[in-house]
């Protein structure tokens, strides 16, 4: 059975908040700082996963990781 939209919002939360302890631990504060702004993203698709009922919050986390690393990468080139 898919899971609701409440139930992928709390998953997606509470993963937010591991990886935020996780990536607080990084020692280069620019990395960190980089890894933790990445994951601000992840609470604004979420909306867009909770449209199919397999979505699994980690798929949220990876998908908001990536863009805001293709975001960063044409904002470095100046594409």
């Amino acid at each position: 059975m898919g899971r609701t939209a409440p139930s992928l919002r709390v998953g997606v939360e509470r993963e937010i908040e591991r990886l935020k302890k996780i990536f607080s631990s990084i020692e280069d504060p620019e990395l960190r700082e980089a890894a933790i702004e990445s994951l601000e993203h992840a609470a604004r698709l979420y909306n867009a996963f909770q449209r199919s009922p397999s979505s699994d919050p980690i798929e949220v986390i990876i998908f908001s990781l990536i863009t805001e690393l293709y975001r960063r990468l044409r904002k470095s080139c100046g594409c």
